[in-house]
């Protein structure tokens, strides 16, 4: 085996050109395969027979008011506290536009303390909100329109943000953009001082960049 591994790394050196060419025509036949006939991705999981669906089948028996998926909506009052009279009517018209969207079961009041709660200095409080589906069934459009609804609050001049199960399950860190860019050229000054070789530098990070532009493909 080692014999046969020296002479395909010495093959390899020698044809390099060739080499370079065949990987990068292996990435693109893959990436252009993945993207003619690949899926889509599904937000729904479920594994009927499992413990974890049995244990929710059950959930939704026996208390069904707790089987669905939740938020939590956090308001903060930039000035004054919540329970000013202003402030106290933009979260009421805020947690009534969330208690008219889809699939929502039960919403709290962070002024009542019922499914929700105030700090002690009274400019941040929370309401839960508990939908009538499993989370696996809402998908991510929940949340959109649940982040649609609380602009209620954000419009009369409250800070309002999403927390909790639900947001946590279907929002997750964009890739690609400035970001990526910025990640990859740190990593390229960094190897590059470590390496001192712009060859040396740019083999690793070729090779991580074609094996996951493969990796992403093949999924």
């Amino acid at each position: 085996m080692t014999q046969r591994l020296y002479r395909l790394g010495t093959w390899s050196a020698r044809h390099r050109r060739r080499v370079l060419v065949a990987w990068l025509a292996v990435v693109l036949v893959v990436v252009g395969a993945a993207q003619g006939f690949g899926g889509d991705f599904s937000e729904q999981f479920r594994i009927p027979g499992s413990e974890s669906d049995r244990a929710q089948a059950m959930l939704e028996q026996r208390f069904p008011e707790q089987s669905g998926g939740s938020a939590r909506i956090v308001f903060h009052a930039p000035e004054g506290t919540l329970a000013d009279e202003a402030n106290r009517v933009a979260i009421g018209d805020t947690l009534a536009s969330v208690n008219e969207l889809p699939d929502v079961g039960l919403v709290g009041d962070p002024l009542g303390g019922l499914g929700g709660a105030l700090s002690e200095d009274g400019t941040i409080g929370y309401a839960d909100v508990r939908y009538d589906r499993p989370i696996a069934e809402l998908g991510s459009e929940t949340v959109d329109e649940l982040d649609e609804a609380v602009e209620v609050g954000r419009d009369r001049g409250l800070d309002v943000e999403l927390t909790g199960e639900l947001p946590s399950y279907y929002q997750s860190p964009e890739l690609g953009g400035a970001e990526m860019v910025l990640k990859i050229g740190t990593a390229l000054v960094i190897m590059l001082v470590a390496f001192g070789s712009v060859l040396a530098t740019g083999l690793p990070l070729g090779l991580a960049l074609g094996g996951l532009a493969a990796g992403v493909g093949l999924i």
